[in-house]
This record gives structure tokens, sequence and C-alpha cells, in this order.
């Protein structure tokens, strides 16, 4: 892998693409496995703030070689030939297109959505998710900053006999949505959002209560190196440099952050077979508490057990006894609730807290004597406060004497 640090160094790379590209598709990807550019390292701290997101645009422009605009999202190709053989399928590539529909099968898995339903997709692109959606009987309507998009999911629309409404518009254009949707689609598109924080809000109107957001084919992943920010893989610079697209990435903690400043609760389905098929799935806040059975792997148990009826702590000292589960909560006063397993021994001394930031942050900690406990103590309560919303909350005990204890659950209360 090569890691190339200059603009004219990267229009060479692109040079070496496009020949590629006259052999075939699996050339020009076996180029695109060959070169990055390396992170940068001048990123400003806060992800959150203008000043982060001043420097991805200055990046981009560098990269593209011209300012970011919508328009610059154009995509030209021949509408008449793509509706006979859509992408992927004119790659000649079978790994790329079974790559393609097995993200696609992976996000219809996680619809759950009665026929009729009302759904938005954004950013349809050649149709591939879109005409499964309106066969299977749901009303779409597909929102595209690229007219000939439109035009091409109106060509295969009628291809199979069904109706789908389509929208040339960038993606912000939901802001005066006229009538909320049952659900709203990102399929290898949200990615291209120029101000993804702004679309994330104006899904709360566009949205149903009841409503979701589902998230499929994108790249948001615990390895991202950047809270989010440019791609600097190969493909994702030649998207940029030679057809301006704006390529993004995201890293799974701040994707689930940023869905929970704007208020909605984010879920990851894993695919098991291959990332590409990973699902997210965002609801909005509800206000209601968050119950975490201890069986639950999102608390982890470094020493001690753990069966389907919770957690047995046995004679632990020194150690963390159990830390998790990373809930995603709404701003306010909230109470944490650590439901113990009563009729066994109880003994010990532990310090119990909750945090954020994967224990950097302490917002609440109370030492507690276990086997002085009343007999009618049925949990551990700690009442804490958020100032804004925040992922990653954790609830923590540590075991400064030899504890036993059993754990049924944890619970996160609202309080008014």
């Amino acid at each position: 892998m090569q890691t190339i640090h200059t603009i004219e160094e990267l229009d060479a790379k692109i040079a070496e693409c496009d020949r590629a590209e006259k052999q075939s598709d699996q050339a020009l990807r076996r180029v695109f496995d060959s070169f990055r550019m390396a992170v940068p390292e001048d990123l400003p701290a806060q992800p959150l703030g203008s000043d982060y997101a001043e420097f991805q645009f200055e990046l981009y422009k560098r990269l593209a070689g011209k300012p970011y605009s919508s328009e610059n999202e154009i995509t030209r190709f021949d509408v008449e030939e793509s509706a006979r053989c859509p992408w992927p399928y004119s790659t000649g590539n079978p790994l790329v297109t079974a790559d393609q529909f097995t993200a696609i099968g992976a996000l219809l898995r996680r619809l759950d959505l009665p026929p009729g339903s009302r759904i938005v997709e954004f950013g349809p692109g050649w149709g591939n998710t879109t005409i499964p959606l309106a066969l299977l009987g749901y009303q779409v309507t597909a929102i595209d900053i690229e007219p000939r998009f439109c035009e091409l999911v109106q060509r295969r629309a009628a291809m199979h006999g069904v109706s789908i409404k389509t929208v040339n518009a960038n993606f912000l254009s939901i802001e005066s949505a006229d009538e909320p949707f049952d659900a709203a689609i990102f399929f290898e598109c949200f990615h291209h959002a120029s101000d993804h924080r702004r679309l994330l809000r104006a899904l709360h109107g566009a949205v149903k209560t009841s409503g979701r957001i589902l998230f499929g084919g994108e790249p948001i992943s615990a390895n991202f190196p950047m809270p989010w920010g440019l791609r600097m893989d190969g493909q994702s610079l030649w998207s940029i440099r030679k057809h301006g697209w704006f390529e993004l990435g995201f890293n799974e903690d701040y994707f689930v952050e940023a869905l929970a400043i704007e208020g909605w609760l984010a879920a990851k389905h894993p695919s098991g077979d291959t990332p590409i098929a990973d699902v997210w799935e965002a609801r909005k806040f509800t206000g209601q508490s968050q119950c975490f059975a201890a069986s639950d792997p999102r608390i982890a148990v470094p020493s001690g057990m753990r069966d389907h009826a919770g957690i047995q702590l046995r004679r632990l000292v020194k150690e963390w006894g159990f830390y998790g589960p990373y809930a995603t909560l709404p701003a306010g006063k909230w109470r944490a609730r650590i439901r113990l397993k009563r009729g066994g021994e109880m003994s010990g001394r532990a310090t119990v807290d909750v945090c954020t930031g994967r224990g950097q942050q302490v917002l609440v900690s109370r030492e507690v004597d276990i086997f002085k406990l009343p007999a009618n103590t049925v949990a551990l309560e700690l009442d804490f406060h958020l100032p804004q919303a925040a992922s990653l909350v954790e609830a923590r005990m540590f075991c400064e004497t030899p504890c036993t204890v059993g754990i049924e659950a944890i619970e996160f209360v609202p309080q008014v």
C-alpha cells in the first residue's frame, strides 16, 4: 500500500485508475487498493464544532480542486443504457454485485413495515433499493440531486409497473416535508451529506414519532481514524478528485453521539457476514426508561460469571465487577438503577458510578457497603444529570474489598 502526500502524486494515481478502468472494473479496484493518503494530523479537537467542519471543507477543496457545492454531486451517464443494464451489473464484476445486494438484503430485513407504509429514500442513485421497496407495496418518495437518477428511477419503475415519486433536490429539501414518513432510508448515500447534523435534525419533522431511520452500506466503523471526515482510501480519493463527490466516513462512537445530540437513539445490527452489510437504525427518543438485562453482552464482566439469569460476582477484590452498557441518553435528569439478585450471599464494599466517554467523565459516584444494605433493597440507585444528550453512558462497580453479589439488570430511568 503506497501512501501518497501531494496532489501531483494523486493525479498520477488518478491517471493510473483511468487506464485500469479501460481494462475492467476489477483492474480499477486493484489500483484503488494500492494507495491512500495519510489522515491529517492537525484536525481540530472538537468534532462537533464549526472549526472541525471548516477544516474538512478546506481539505475537500484541496483534494477536489474546487469549493464544495451540492452541484458537485452530479453524475453523468447514459440513462437509456443504465435502464437496460444498471450498475452494478454494468461493472461485469460479480463480487461488487454480490456485495451490493447482500447489503440491500440486510437493510430490507430490518424494515419491518406493512405494505402501504410511506418511505422516503435519500440518494436512490440507480434505484437498486428503490425498485424493491416499490415492488413490496411501499409508497416511496426518492430524493436525488442528480436529475438523470430521477429519470432512471422513473424508467425502471415504469418497466416494473410501479409508481415512485421522485424529487430532484438536495437532501435538505426534506425540511419542507408536508407529511411525516414511516421511515427514512439512506443506502450508500448518507456519507455524501455535507451537513449531516442538520439533516438529522430535519428528519425529526419528516419522520413519525414511531418511525425510524435506516442506514445501509455506509462507511461507519469502529476503526475509522477520526470522528468524521473525508476518507483517505484510494477509491474515495478518486471519487473526490475525479468526480467532485463528498466522501465522508464516520467513527461509530461519533456517529452514535451525533445522533444522540439530534435526538435519535442508535442501534447497530452487524451482518455477521461482511461489514458492508451492517445496518444502523435510529429511533426518536421517547423519554422512556431503558433497561438492560445483566445477561446482555453490552455489559462487560471482566472477572465475574454471567449466565441467562444475570451476573454473579464472587469474592472479587480490587477488580471491576462490571461496566456498561454504553447507552445513549437524551439531556435531562436520570436515575441509574443497578438491580440486585436477592436471596444469596451479599458482602463486601464497592464503588459504583455512572460515567461517559469510556470512563473519562464520572457523572456520579457512591461507595456501598453491600453487607449492610437493608434487607428490602432491590437496587442501587444513582441520580445524575446530562446537560446534553450523551452516548457511551455506563454504570460500573469496582470491588474495594472481597465482594459477592448478584446483578439482574441495569436501568436508566428519566426523572421529572
